[in-house]
């Protein structure tokens, strides 16, 4: 099988024979029929000879989102340079004129290749470092997801990655503004949890009630409200707090604004 990076505009030809020879098999109605004998065959070529120039033109388009050598990367080459390098992609689904598209396809591709990476690393004797985050989760592993094929996938190959990649240095982050439709499977794998303002009411709040205890979640209840005190306050539970808090959920205050972020903390923004 040759790459998609590797085909040229002179094999659309070859690629046109090749199917015309097996058309008759493939709509054959009775077995034994030799392939590029039959009319199907003739009807295929025919076809392309009129409509040439236009699936040319697709063809070259095509090609053109393949190719590699005008400075684009490989997909797994960027996988592999956050797994071992720890760069920081960052990965746009947003699509111009289709807002409300999730591209499923596009991100079923990326979590296939992701895997196939870290497998290829750890056999090779490279382990992984590396936090996979997903804005908007609930778009990949929402009920919503499920409505298509593309969708269902996502969500299983979600799941499949929350719990076989832990083991090789890849850590996942889901950030989402629902969670009562927001794949069960997903939220039982994730060991730490950070809950912010907003979960205090409706189908969200016997998820959070169930997962901080009764006293925890009176005292999520409680927290300030940022639109009145400008505070930003967050729950966190998990293995990461069991250390000096009894098991019990650990209020986390975030900073205002970005200036009293670098202010206290001067050794991590030194100016350039």
């Amino acid at each position: 099988m040759t790459p998609a990076a590797d085909l040229r505009g002179a094999d659309l030809p070859l690629l046109v024979k090749d199917l015309a020879r097996f058309a008759d098999v493939i709509y054959a109605s009775r077995p034994g029929t030799t392939p590029g004998e039959g009319q199907r065959a003739q009807d295929v070529l025919a076809r392309y000879q009129l409509d040439e120039a236009r699936l040319k033109r697709i063809w070259a388009e095509s090609l053109t989102a393949f190719r590699t050598d005008s400075g684009r990367t490989p997909l797994s080459q960027i996988i592999q340079r956050v797994l071992a390098d720890r760069e920081i992609v960052v990965l746009s689904f947003s699509q111009e004129g289709a807002h409300d598209a999730v591209p499923y396809f596009l991100l079923n591709e990326i979590l296939t290749r992701l895997r196939q990476v870290i497998h290829r690393s750890f056999h090779g004797g490279q382990q992984s470092n590396a936090l996979v985050v997903l804005d908007e989760a609930h778009l990949f592993a929402g009920e919503h997801a499920s409505e298509s094929a593309d969708g269902a996938r996502t969500r299983t190959l979600l799941a499949q990655s929350v719990r076989m990649t832990g083991k090789y240095g890849v850590g996942w982050l889901f950030i989402t503004q629902t969670l009562h439709d927001f794949d069960k499977t997903i939220l039982r794998q994730l060991q730490v949890k950070v809950f912010g303002q907003g979960f205090k009411l409706g189908a969200d709040r016997e998820f959070v009630e169930s997962e901080l205890g009764r006293e925890g979640f009176a005292r999520y209840c409680s927290l300030p409200d940022p639109k009145r005190t400008g505070r930003y306050t967050f729950m966190v539970t998990g293995p990461i707090v069991a250390l000096g808090s009894l098991g019990t959920p650990l209020v986390l205050q975030g900073f205002r604004s970005s200036d009293d972020l670098m202010r206290a903390n001067p050794h991590c923004f030194r100016p350039l």
